[in-house]
């Protein structure tokens, strides 16, 4: 803070006389740290402020404060906080450090607000320091002159009364202060037998009342006005009663007996009737008192008699009220109407709707195919009497006319029978209505559910089934049929059997149909039985479908030769074409030749030897017929010469392998 800055120029020299020398400037910034806290020019402040609702219009500056900080950028920019300690803080303070009110400031209840006031700077760490606001409250004309009573009275005899006679005094205050609060006082209109002092309220005769020959009734309007700018004003009436005549009588009700009427419900402060208690003297002020039901009724000055609650026929529909009249006379007389004499009946409007009982059993179960059906009777209460209280029965939906409701005694019946296939459930509600002005309502809701009897059969999705097998298959489900039954429960249940048919077995629950043992293509290639689903309960309802199950064919055994082997000698001037010999084989339980495909596979030759020393010469063919010697017929088996044979000097020996092959899937081969 004493210095920022330092400049210093360094020399450097080689020797102490005639050297070299050379020097530098040295550039030094002090930088700052957040050392010092924000200080205010003062140690408290005090301000003033009118009293006034600045929440609306633009805020109002109150005074300003000034804090400073001897730090440098942040940590010399200052932020001001203002807070009060009771949370009433209807004053802002900008950062530039002025104050301003922007809220509602009422003298009367606030003169003088103490704030805190705190101002921290921006460092690190944050350095702070706090004074003290004081902000005095100046008073507004805000407040009118208030009397002490909103009507005055006062009585006067005539033949005693005389000029400067005091007569009463009125009084107002204003919470103001200073010369907002003084008050002057006045009469509204002139008046040629009473004064009042503008200063102390008291209001005298202006003369004797000679001239007043018969009572009677002054009234008078005083006004406070105080000395505020602007001036405020209220005022208050004063009664005076001048009596020429004698007050000397009792007090009495003028009927022996009252009787009033009102209907329930109406609201608070409704004037159920008057009752009137006579003096004999309009100087004579007369007030009522109820003696009993005060917590329902009130009664004013004047004797009307009002409610205070909201009155329920239902809870009580008489009430008997004790009214007492008591007058101004010293001592008062009294004046009692008895128990019996005020009485007020309360008549009956339609507030209640039917209620029907909570102990109605709302969930019922009913079977179908039956009608008609006695379902009980549905009746619902009102509280209230008369056609209040008439209550109707209607049904909101009768399902075409299902249910039937008997409109007085709200009994219920069914006109139809139920088909729980069709509907398994009603919601019905019944309407309860009064016959009130308007007509009130209630419902109750009904869950019938429709109980099931057997009456649907089982129903197969489809009348025939069809399937094929392979022959030889182990036992297991070659077909699943399913049934349905519209029923429910135990009426639903199905079982499944065969009729006539032992080959086969169908699951009694499940309707899935396996078959007992391995099935022979050869045996029986073809089966057709009844498969029945029914109802074990009773009545005993059921359904069949026809089943076929084809037996498809296996090809489990080869082609079968009529011989075991085949023989055939051929002289040596055989031409091609020349018939060998006609291989036949056949498949099972088919024709020879039928499906049967035949094929050279080997073939054997013996030569250059002696038959007679048995010298043989074998030459193997891995084709079967290298040579083309012979043609085999693949469908017919028929073996020729597909050449000449040539002149022999020994007999020559083929052996051939014929194979024969079916058309089964897989194949099989047999050879000979």
């Amino acid at each position: 803070q004493l210095y920022f800055c330092f400049l210093w120029q360094v020399w450097a020299v080689d020797a102490e006389k005639d050297g070299l020398n050379s020097s530098s400037l040295f550039h030094i910034t002090v930088l700052d740290v957040n050392d010092n806290n924000p200080e205010f020019q003062m140690q408290s402040y005090s301000f003033a402020v009118l009293e006034g609702d600045y929440r609306l219009g633009a805020p109002a500056v109150v005074g300003h404060v000034t804090a400073t900080d001897l730090d440098e950028g942040e940590n010399a920019r200052i932020t001001y906080y203002l807070s009060s300690d009771d949370g009433d803080n209807p004053y802002d303070i900008q950062q530039d450090g002025t104050i301003l009110v922007n809220g509602y400031v009422d003298r009367e209840t606030k003169e003088k607000y103490e704030l805190l006031l705190v101002a921290s700077d921006n460092g690190m760490p944050q350095r702070q320091n706090f004074t003290y606001i004081n902000i005095q409250v100046l008073d507004v004309n805000d407040n009118v002159p208030q009397f002490t009573k909103v009507h005055y009275t006062a009585s006067i005899h005539v033949a005693t009364a005389k000029e400067g006679a005091f007569v009463l005094s009125v009084s107002a205050t204003d919470l103001d202060t200073g010369n907002n609060s003084v008050i002057s006082y006045s009469l509204m209109n002139h008046s040629d037998i009473f004064h009042i002092n503008n200063h102390t309220g008291e209001i005298i005769l202006l003369s004797s009342l000679a001239h007043v020959t018969a009572d009677m009734v002054v009234t008078l309007m005083v006004i406070a006005v105080d000395h505020g700018v602007p001036q405020l004003a209220s005022n208050a009436s004063i009664t005076v009663y001048l009596l020429v005549n004698d007050t000397g009588f009792s007090l009495a009700f003028e009927s022996s007996s009252y009787e009033f009427n009102i209907p329930e419900e109406e609201p608070v402060r409704t004037v159920v009737g008057s009752v009137k208690a006579l003096t004999g003297s309009i100087a004579i002020q007369v007030v009522y008192f109820l003696r009993s039901h005060t917590d329902k009724f009130a009664i004013n000055d004047q004797g009307d008699i009002v409610t205070l609650a909201t009155l329920d026929r239902e809870d009580d529909n008489l009430y008997s009220i004790v009214v007492e009249a008591v007058d101004s006379v010293v001592p008062p007389n009294t004046a009692i109407a008895l128990v019996q004499c005020v009485t007020v009946t309360v008549n009956d409007i339609n507030d209640n709707p039917p209620v029907f009982s909570k102990l109605i059993q709302t969930k019922l179960s009913l079977p179908e195919n039956m009608a008609p059906l006695d379902l009980g009777t549905f009746s619902a209460t009102d509280l209230d009497i008369g056609d209040n209280a008439f209550i109707s029965y209607y049904l909101q939906d009768d399902f075409a006319g299902t249910f039937h409701i008997n409109t007085s005694t709200g009994k219920l019946m069914t006109r139809k029978s139920f088909d729980r296939e069709m509907m398994d459930n009603y919601e019905l509600k019944i309407i309860a209505t009064d016959s009130g002005k308007p007509p009130l309502s209630a419902s109750l809701a009904l869950s019938i559910a429709v109980e099931d009897v057997n009456d649907n059969p089982p129903v197969f999705s489809q009348k025939l089934y069809s399937v094929t097998i392979k022959e030889n298959d182990p036992p297991h489900v070659i077909l699943s049929t399913t049934a349905t039954d519209k029923d429910t429960g135990y009426n639903a249940i199905i079982n499944y059997a065969i009729i006539g048919e032992t080959s086969f077995h169908v699951g009694e629950l499940s309707g899935n149909i396996s078959t007992v043992q391995p099935l022979d293509y050869e045996s029986c290639a073809h089966y057709t039985f009844t498969l029945k689903a029914f109802n074990p309960g009773e009545p005993h309802l059921q359904d069949t479908a026809n089943v076929t199950v084809i037996v498809e064919d296996v090809n489990e055994e080869g082609p079968m030769f009529d011989k075991p082997s085949y023989f055939q000698i051929l002289l040596d001037n055989s031409t091609a074409g020349t018939l060998v010999v006609d291989i036949d084989a056949r498949d099972e339980s088919k024709g020879y030749d039928e499906g049967i495909f035949y094929n050279i596979t080997g073939m054997s030759l013996v030569s250059a030897g002696s038959v007679e020393h048995f010298q043989y010469l074998f030459f193997p063919s891995s084709d079967g017929n290298s040579e083309g010697l012979f043609n085999l017929s693949s469908t017919s088996g028929v073996l020729t010469l597909t050449r000449d044979l040539n002149k022999q000097a020994f007999p020559l020996y083929n052996s051939l392998t014929v194979t024969a092959t079916d058309s089964g899937l897989p194949p099989l081969s047999t050879s000979v």
